[in-house]
């Protein structure tokens, strides 16, 4: 299986299996495809600040979401705890 597919869609293969990556190909074939750093949503990161954000735990919250925690305070500044 190692020589059957070509550059990434070797990659994707062994992540994702065989059947995912035709789906993928036929879908975006020919289209070039960048994935942002952000993966979740502003209105789904600050409904999980409010869920989950207990004054001290910024940095946990930092790695679980994948953001960094300057960014996850502004979030916090303009959306928590105003509404508090």
């Amino acid at each position: 299986m190692n020589e059957k597919y070509s550059g990434i869609y070797q990659d994707m293969v062994e992540q994702l299996g065989e059947e995912i990556t035709v789906q993928i190909f036929n879908v975006y074939k020919g289209q070039q495809i960048t994935f942002p750093m952000r993966f979740y949503s502003q209105e789904y990161v600050i409904t999980y600040l409010k869920e989950n954000y207990n004054g001290e735990n910024i940095q946990e919250l930092s790695r679980e979401l994948g953001y960094t925690s300057n960014w996850l305070q502004k979030l916090i500044r303009k959306n928590i705890k105003n509404n508090k």
